[in-house]
Protein backbone atom coordinates (compact mmCIF):
# COMPACT_ATOMS: atom_id res chain seq x y z
CA UNK A 1 0.00 0.00 0.00
CA UNK A 2 2.07 2.90 -1.30
CA UNK A 3 3.13 5.33 0.14
CA UNK A 4 4.54 3.17 2.91
CA UNK A 5 4.46 5.95 5.52
CA UNK A 6 0.66 5.91 5.27
CA UNK A 7 0.36 2.15 5.85
CA UNK A 8 -0.95 1.30 9.29
CA UNK A 9 -0.23 -2.42 9.56
CA UNK A 10 2.13 -5.07 8.18
CA UNK A 11 -0.67 -6.37 5.98
CA UNK A 12 -0.62 -3.10 4.03
CA UNK A 13 2.94 -3.50 2.83
CA UNK A 14 6.54 -3.85 3.88
CA UNK A 15 9.50 -1.68 2.99
CA UNK A 16 12.89 -1.92 4.69
CA UNK A 17 16.42 -0.91 3.75
CA UNK A 18 19.36 -1.46 6.10
CA UNK A 19 23.01 -0.87 5.41
CA UNK A 20 26.20 0.86 6.42
CA UNK A 21 27.32 4.27 5.25
CA UNK A 22 30.99 5.16 5.00
CA UNK A 23 32.76 8.50 4.60
CA UNK A 24 29.47 10.30 3.95
CA UNK A 25 28.43 13.95 4.35
CA UNK A 26 25.12 14.34 6.16
CA UNK A 27 23.30 17.70 6.28
CA UNK A 28 20.84 17.00 9.08
CA UNK A 29 19.33 20.49 8.68
CA UNK A 30 20.04 21.24 5.00
CA UNK A 31 20.05 24.67 3.38
CA UNK A 32 17.22 25.42 0.97
CA UNK A 33 17.54 27.04 -2.47
CA UNK A 34 15.39 29.97 -3.55
CA UNK A 35 11.99 28.86 -4.83
CA UNK A 36 9.55 31.23 -6.56
CA UNK A 37 9.07 34.11 -4.10
CA UNK A 38 10.80 32.26 -1.29
CA UNK A 39 14.44 33.40 -0.82
CA UNK A 40 17.28 30.96 -0.29
CA UNK A 41 17.94 29.88 3.29
CA UNK A 42 21.40 28.96 4.60
CA UNK A 43 21.36 26.45 7.43
CA UNK A 44 23.14 27.55 10.63
CA UNK A 45 23.83 23.88 11.46
CA UNK A 46 27.04 22.60 9.80
CA UNK A 47 26.87 19.21 8.10
CA UNK A 48 28.55 16.12 9.50
CA UNK A 49 31.46 14.92 7.38
CA UNK A 50 33.20 11.53 7.21
CA UNK A 51 30.06 9.93 8.65
CA UNK A 52 30.24 6.18 9.28
CA UNK A 53 27.37 4.21 10.77
CA UNK A 54 24.22 2.22 10.19
CA UNK A 55 21.31 3.62 8.17
CA UNK A 56 17.90 1.94 8.44
CA UNK A 57 14.67 2.87 6.67
CA UNK A 58 11.78 0.79 7.96
CA UNK A 59 8.43 1.77 6.46
CA UNK A 60 7.85 5.25 7.88
CA UNK A 61 10.94 5.40 10.11
CA UNK A 62 14.51 6.46 9.38
CA UNK A 63 17.30 5.70 11.86
CA UNK A 64 21.00 6.42 12.11
CA UNK A 65 22.69 4.12 14.62
CA UNK A 66 26.10 4.05 16.27
CA UNK A 67 27.56 6.63 13.93
CA UNK A 68 30.83 8.54 14.03
CA UNK A 69 31.55 11.74 12.15
CA UNK A 70 33.68 14.88 11.98
CA UNK A 71 32.99 18.60 12.10
CA UNK A 72 36.33 20.19 11.38
CA UNK A 73 38.70 19.15 14.17
CA UNK A 74 35.81 17.94 16.34
CA UNK A 75 35.11 14.21 16.55
CA UNK A 76 31.51 13.05 17.01
CA UNK A 77 30.77 9.64 18.48
CA UNK A 78 27.71 7.75 19.69
CA UNK A 79 25.59 9.62 17.13
CA UNK A 80 21.99 8.36 17.10
CA UNK A 81 19.30 9.89 14.91
CA UNK A 82 15.65 9.06 14.34
CA UNK A 83 12.77 10.32 12.23
CA UNK A 84 9.76 8.35 13.45
CA UNK A 85 7.44 9.46 10.68
CA UNK A 86 8.70 10.36 7.22
CA UNK A 87 5.32 11.81 6.32
CA UNK A 88 4.07 15.28 7.14
CA UNK A 89 5.33 17.28 10.15
CA UNK A 90 8.24 14.90 10.72
CA UNK A 91 10.78 15.47 13.48
CA UNK A 92 14.45 14.56 13.66
CA UNK A 93 15.79 13.55 17.07
CA UNK A 94 19.59 13.40 17.06
CA UNK A 95 22.16 13.22 19.82
CA UNK A 96 25.80 12.40 20.29
CA UNK A 97 29.07 13.23 22.00
CA UNK A 98 31.53 15.78 20.61
CA UNK A 99 35.19 15.75 21.65
CA UNK A 100 38.01 18.02 20.63
CA UNK A 101 39.78 21.34 21.27
CA UNK A 102 37.78 23.66 23.53
CA UNK A 103 38.56 26.63 21.25
CA UNK A 104 36.95 24.88 18.26
CA UNK A 105 34.01 23.82 20.41
CA UNK A 106 33.40 27.44 21.44
CA UNK A 107 33.57 28.43 17.78
CA UNK A 108 30.96 25.77 16.90
CA UNK A 109 28.64 26.87 19.73
CA UNK A 110 28.85 30.54 18.71
CA UNK A 111 28.28 29.81 15.00
CA UNK A 112 25.11 27.77 15.58
CA UNK A 113 21.79 28.86 17.15
CA UNK A 114 23.18 27.70 20.51
CA UNK A 115 25.10 30.99 20.65
CA UNK A 116 21.86 32.96 20.38
CA UNK A 117 20.14 30.77 22.97
CA UNK A 118 22.92 31.54 25.48
CA UNK A 119 22.70 35.27 24.78
CA UNK A 120 26.11 35.21 23.06
CA UNK A 121 27.62 34.83 26.53
CA UNK A 122 30.61 32.96 25.10
CA UNK A 123 30.95 35.00 21.89
CA UNK A 124 34.29 36.51 22.98
CA UNK A 125 35.52 33.58 25.07
CA UNK A 126 38.65 31.59 24.30
CA UNK A 127 39.98 28.39 25.77
CA UNK A 128 42.72 25.81 25.74
CA UNK A 129 42.82 22.07 26.10
CA UNK A 130 40.29 19.47 25.05
CA UNK A 131 36.67 19.25 26.18
CA UNK A 132 33.58 17.08 25.77
CA UNK A 133 30.15 18.22 24.65
CA UNK A 134 27.01 16.11 24.93
CA UNK A 135 24.38 17.45 22.57
CA UNK A 136 20.79 16.46 21.86
CA UNK A 137 18.52 18.14 19.30
CA UNK A 138 14.84 17.80 18.46
CA UNK A 139 14.32 19.39 15.05
CA UNK A 140 10.83 19.79 13.55
CA UNK A 141 11.76 19.53 9.87
CA UNK A 142 8.70 21.56 8.85
CA UNK A 143 9.67 24.40 11.23
CA UNK A 144 13.40 24.37 12.01
CA UNK A 145 13.12 27.64 13.97
CA UNK A 146 11.34 25.77 16.79
CA UNK A 147 14.26 23.38 17.36
CA UNK A 148 14.90 22.44 20.98
CA UNK A 149 18.30 21.48 22.38
CA UNK A 150 19.80 20.06 25.52
CA UNK A 151 23.56 20.13 25.99
CA UNK A 152 26.32 19.79 28.52
CA UNK A 153 29.91 21.02 28.05
CA UNK A 154 32.35 19.30 30.42
CA UNK A 155 35.58 21.10 31.35
CA UNK A 156 38.38 18.99 32.83
CA UNK A 157 41.35 21.18 33.68
CA UNK A 158 40.95 23.62 30.80
CA UNK A 159 42.11 27.21 30.46
CA UNK A 160 39.25 29.64 29.90
CA UNK A 161 39.20 33.37 29.22
CA UNK A 162 35.67 34.81 29.17
CA UNK A 163 36.64 37.97 27.24
CA UNK A 164 39.93 39.09 25.63
CA UNK A 165 40.35 41.68 28.42
CA UNK A 166 39.60 39.40 31.36
CA UNK A 167 42.23 37.38 33.24
CA UNK A 168 42.51 33.70 32.28
CA UNK A 169 41.21 30.96 34.50
CA UNK A 170 43.36 27.84 34.56
CA UNK A 171 42.64 24.24 35.55
CA UNK A 172 38.90 24.89 35.14
CA UNK A 173 36.74 21.93 36.10
CA UNK A 174 32.97 21.96 35.80
CA UNK A 175 30.03 21.97 33.41
CA UNK A 176 28.08 24.40 31.28
CA UNK A 177 24.51 23.12 30.88
CA UNK A 178 22.25 24.72 28.27
CA UNK A 179 18.93 24.48 26.48
CA UNK A 180 17.26 26.73 23.90
CA UNK A 181 16.01 28.80 26.86
CA UNK A 182 19.33 29.61 28.49
CA UNK A 183 22.30 28.15 30.34
CA UNK A 184 23.80 27.53 33.76
CA UNK A 185 27.45 27.26 34.78
CA UNK A 186 28.78 25.00 37.53
CA UNK A 187 32.54 25.46 38.02
CA UNK A 188 33.57 24.04 41.39
CA UNK A 189 37.27 24.82 40.91
CA UNK A 190 39.67 26.93 38.85
CA UNK A 191 42.93 28.85 39.19
CA UNK A 192 43.15 32.60 38.59
CA UNK A 193 46.38 34.02 37.18
CA UNK A 194 48.26 30.89 38.19
CA UNK A 195 47.39 31.33 41.87
CA UNK A 196 45.45 29.25 44.31
CA UNK A 197 42.29 27.44 43.41
CA UNK A 198 39.08 29.44 43.66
Amino acid sequence: DFPFYAARSANEGEFRIAGKVEDTTFAYVPSEPALNEQPAWVSPWPAFTRLNGELIIDRSTLEIRNAQAQQGSLALTQVQGTIRNLGERSQLVIDGVVRGPLQDMLRYVNATPVGQWTGQALARASGGGNAELKLGLLIPLHDVATTTVKGSLALAGNELRVTPDSPPFGAVRGRVEFTQKGFTVAVPSARLLGGERL
